[in-house]
């Protein structure tokens, strides 16, 4: 199965109807309204409504969102992608599809440049998803770097959904509250330090190690719990963990805690998160001394948290 970036913190289970549009067959059952209606424009050569579509998705934004009819608590979601003459296929990748992304192909709708895919989902859903146009459909090993990193160079965001989080994102209007995500500017903040260099002579490599200190960090006072990340670049940047961390403490949620993000190696992220016996050592022997050595944490098991998502949650697990 390709990966699909899917957060282990948050499994979301959709299902979806799908009947392939095929010209000369005849249109079979479309889910979305919008979608049925522009099909019965373009098949009575309404040679205006192309274009008024892509207008209306424009100043709508996309996902296109519909209401279903005595469901209070499901809406119709409909992933579009506008293509050319150049596009022979388009794969859905996220998590508004579940599952694989080969099992999320996008239909052409008659000959037209509407390319789509409708799901039936709940409408606290929040989600990332992007497009792969002319994809090889080919499964690709994660074992093979290169072939992942030129498949998801193929990877676009939807250019009519203005918000994204790593790809493009949707989130209904039920979706739960993020509070802890939003700035407080009452809350203290703490610093972040980074090691831009950590070497390691045990996976001969080096990386970034990013560490957080609590405002009012003391250096000699009672240890503080730590709290562990990987793929640090993700964790102090697209997920804005350090103010999240200056929220919580100050909302008195959690203990004033030393957060450190690991960062990854060039190239070695597939292999060193996935069971890797001679990782666990390189945090063992050398990263935790190291930590230890420069900042007051706790050496007690249960004030330390391990954590990750994707790799890094089989990381962590391990």
């Amino acid at each position: 199965m390709r990966n699909a970036n899917v957060m282990i913190l948050a499994i979301i289970a959709l299902f979806s109807f799908w009947g392939e549009i095929s010209e000369g067959e005849g249109l079979p059952d479309i889910e979305s309204p919008r979608i049925r209606a522009l099909a019965d424009q373009l098949e009575s050569s309404d040679n205006e409504a192309l274009g008024e579509f892509w207008k209306e998705m424009e100043e709508n934004t996309t996902p296109l969102i519909e209401a279903i009819g005595g469901e209070a608590n499901h809406v119709l979601l409909t992933v579009l992608w506008r293509g050319d003459k150049e596009t022979e296929n388009v794969i859905l990748v996220g998590e508004v599809g579940w599952g694989d992304p080969l099992d999320n192909p996008l239909g052409q709708l008659l000959d037209s440049d509407v390319w789509f895919r409708t799901y039936r989902t709940r409408t606290d859903l929040r989600a990332t998803y992007r497009f792969s146009p002319n994809d090889l459909l080919v499964e690709v090993s994660m074992d093979d770097a290169k072939a992942v990193a030129a498949q998801r160079r193929n990877y676009r965001r939807d250019p009519l959904n203005p918000r994204s989080f790593g790809g493009s994102l949707v989130e209904l209007p039920e979706a739960p509250k993020q509070p802890w995500i939003v700035e407080n500017p009452e809350a203290p903040r703490g610093e972040m330090r980074t090691e831009k260099k950590f070497k390691s002579a045990i996976l001969g490599n080096e990386r970034r190690i990013s560490v957080y200190l609590p405002p009012d960090y003391d250096p000699s006072g009672a240890p503080y719990p730590m709290f562990l990340v990987f793929d640090q670049l993700t964790y102090v940047s697209m997920i804005p963990t350090p103010r999240i961390l200056n929220n919580l403490i100050y909302a008195e949620k959690i203990p004033p805690v030393v957060a450190v993000f690991v960062g990854n190696a060039r190239g070695a992220r597939n292999d060193e998160l996935t069971y890797n016996d001679t990782f666990v050592d390189f945090l063992a022997s050398e990263l935790v001394p190291w930590i230890r050595e420069n900042f007051n944490v706790s050496t007690h098991p249960r004030k330390i948290v391990i954590a990750g998502s994707n790799f890094g949650g089989l990381a962590a697990s391990f």
